[in-house]
């Protein structure tokens, strides 16, 4: 569910096709609802009664005033319904809360520049009348569109990369294909042209076979995309924003098809009007297997090029691979396996202060760390693998922070009950932990984690010193102990200052929300366990279902699952690449040995040896490959500058991975050829020269 200003759908301009949008009177009581389209149908089978129905959120009644359109959901993916907001918990005259989005409409005529302009003039008004809650900070105005897909563009750039590079691929095999195709047909073209056939005659049948074979694999790619599809959006990271509009309608198939098409006809072009004009007279004299003047040099340019491409695809999987298996072996500074979480947000209608909060979490991890399979539980406001922050500022006792404010910048604020950094395993280098005695009847303490006292007390000397959050509001709370760093949010998420304050000593009414985090035995079924822990929660209250149910590993995977899925996608045109390019190499060698089979035979009935042969051929073979893996190293290093947002750990111009790559296509060129050259040294010379 979202909370929001009703005059969010009008400056989004979507209407409901059920009922009414909210309205700014909805605001005063709050107790109306609008649904998305997925709730309606799977909850109300899509009945047009549900208008006026009641339906209870965090204990409060909410009628149903309408329905959006299919698709929409906003602000987030999965959003189910949307109420009005009615600040109840919020002040508006404070101003040191900053974590609140606005969206706007620009008015006809205006760029993004100018409103922006306009509104730093806003922002510094405000500064100046309020310098010490607004100095340092602003307000930026982003299109809602790249907003939206920020986070998804390095990877749809990457998959229309490979793509392309692929496609690349398989014309430049294609384009190989088409020449030898054309070389043993000269003597039948020559034939044609000896009967009459004038050069456009020939040149249209061959770009008619040309277009047929473009359209006849076109349509069998155009068969398979749609399964293609389907598995590449159901294997998409969770959150990926315009999926539904991954299908493929009659735009998508036009494309297809024309690209099928201009491809086999721009490649077959060439080969075509190549051979249209052979001299019919020579082509007849000329022994069947001899290539024309140039035809040999223009192949191998196509393989040099076709290996350069596939030289960039094998270092961007080398890449992603190295990342992944950076990411798998990150110190988290915690042992995140066999940690199961629920998550618990008590509605304000009947818990409406921090002594019901704290009962009621009480008796929830009593009976939790009962559980059979339970070893120990504890809550926190941000459970491992959750993406958001909240972040606090604060005054250090003794100190004159250089802002106006009269704090130092904000960092981040976990409430943690007793018992969380030994649950999780992050160890105490200093001090001591929190324990029972920290809650409302004890000092008012805090504990922070080893980057907060490296920026603060560089010295070593934190425990013992006081902090407050508000200077003469609230107590100062001593730092009882010091934290190891760990990375909470993701492997790939850089360790941030963090201050921990006992959950029982929470000031803020407004923090209901906790999440329970249980260390499982070791073979203890999670699935169990997470669901005899929603069992204790409504055992306490039957009204009170769990906000959310995982563990950790899972939350990590969804927080390196764009990484995962990129270096899958990337892998996976790789491999295709690198068994394209083996079949263009094999050809090529294959057909060159063929062409030079009658020199071959002499040279062997002259005395060459088998062993020599072989080499000449994997020679040239090897100096193709070098000379396209080179073109193709140098390309990498700058392609590679795209895939730094998106990998970890490692350079875009990794040397090992290039060195890696580099011998991988060079073993696989040479397995390749030796085949095809050493059944041409070890043909009988006889009937090489027998044949014509």
């Amino acid at each position: 569910m979202a909370r929001l200003r009703p005059a969010v759908f009008e400056v989004l301009k979507v209407d409901p096709v059920l009922g009414r949008s909210l309205a700014e009177e909805d605001v005063e009581t709050g107790s109306t609802a609008v649904l998305a389209h997925a709730i309606w149908l799977e909850r109300y089978s899509g009945s047009r009664d549900v208008l006026g129905r009641r339906v209870i959120l965090n204990d409060e009644p909410h009628t149903v005033v309408g329905v959006m359109p299919p698709g929409f959901s906003f602000p987030d993916e999965g959003i189910d319904m949307w109420a009005p907001r009615r600040n109840r918990t919020f002040d508006p005259a404070e101003r040191t809360s900053h974590n609140f989005n606005v969206v706007a409409r620009l008015a006809p005529g205006v760029r993004v520049e100018g409103a922006q302009s306009e509104l730093d003039a806003v922002v510094a008004g405000i500064t100046e009348q309020h310098p010490a809650e607004m100095t340092g900070w602003g307000a930026r105005i982003v299109p809602l569109h790249e907003d939206i897909t920020a986070d998804v563009v390095p990877l749809l750039m990457v998959l229309l990369g490979g793509v392309v590079v692929v496609l690349l691929i398989a014309c430049a095999n294609l384009a190989n294909l088409l020449l030898a195709r054309a070389v043993a047909r000269r003597r039948e073209m020559a034939v044609r042209g000896a009967l009459g056939a004038s050069r456009g005659r020939v040149l249209g049948q061959l770009l008619t076979e040309s277009g047929l074979l473009a359209l006849l694999g076109g349509g069998g790619a155009l068969i398979v995309a749609p399964l293609l599809i389907r598995i590449l959006v159901s294997s998409a990271p969770p959150g990926t924003p315009l999926l539904d509009g991954a299908v493929m309608d009659l735009r998508m198939f036009a494309f297809a098809g024309a690209t099928a098409l201009g491809c086999a006809l721009l490649f077959g072009l060439a080969p075509s009007v190549r051979l249209s004009r052979t001299s019919f007279e020579s082509a007849l004299r000329t022994a069947r297997d001899a290539s024309p003047s140039g035809q040999t040099g223009l192949r191998s340019a196509l393989l040099v090029v076709q290996v350069g491409l596939t030289v960039v695809l094998l270092v961007g999987a080398g890449l992603f691979v190295r990342s992944f298996r950076a990411l798998n072996d990150t110190d988290l500074g915690f042992e995140p396996a066999n940690l199961a979480m629920m998550s618990v947000d008590l509605p304000f209608a009947r818990y409406p202060e921090t002594p019901a909060h704290v009962a009621l979490y009480i008796r929830l991890l009593q009976r939790i760390e009962a559980l059979p399979g339970v070893v120990s539980a504890a809550g926190t406001s941000q459970p491992p693998g959750a993406t958001g922050v909240m972040t606090f500022s604060f005054a250090i006792d003794g100190r004159v922070a250089t802002n106006p404010t009269g704090r130092e910048d904000d960092e981040s604020l976990h409430a943690v009950t007793p018992g969380y950094f030994e649950v999780l395993g992050r160890r105490i280098v200093q001090g001591r932990a929190f324990d029972s005695g920290d809650n409302d009847d004890g000092a008012p303490v805090v504990i922070i984690n080893e980057s907060l006292a490296r920026k603060h007390w560089p010295d070593g000397r934190a425990v013992g010193e006081r902090i407050a959050f508000r200077v003469g509001e609230t107590p100062w709370r001593e730092i009882v102990g010091v934290v190891e760093d760990a990375r909470l949010g993701s492997p790939d998420a850089a360790t941030r200052p963090e201050i921990h304050v006992p959950y029982y000593q929470k000031t803020w009414e407004w923090l209901a929300w906790n999440t329970i985090v249980a260390r499982t035995a070791p073979g203890a079924d999670q699935s169990a366990v997470l669901s005899a822990m929603r069992g204790a929660l409504l055992d306490i209250d039957g009204e009170l279902p769990p906000q959310a149910l995982g563990t950790v590993e899972e939350a990590f995977r969804r927080n390196t699952a764009r990484r995962t899925f990129a270096m899958t996608l990337v892998g996976g045109f790789g491999v295709l690449a690198l068994v394209l390019s083996v079949v263009g190499l094999y050809g090529l060698i294959s057909y060159s040995v063929a062409q030079q089979r009658r020199e071959i035979g002499v040279r062997i009935a002259l005395g060459a040896q088998s062993g020599t042969l072989v080499n000449r051929v994997l020679g040239r073979s090897l100096g193709l490959t070098l000379l396209g893996a080179a073109g193709g190293l140098i390309a990498a290093v700058l392609a590679s500058r795209a895939l730094e947002t998106l990998l970890f750990g490692v350079s875009p111009v990794d040397p090992a991975t290039y060195a890696a790559t580099l011998a991988l296509i060079t073993s696989v060129a040479l397995a390749t050829t030796w085949w095809p050259a050493y059944r041409a040294a070890t043909t009988d010379p006889t009937l090489a020269l027998r044949g014509d």
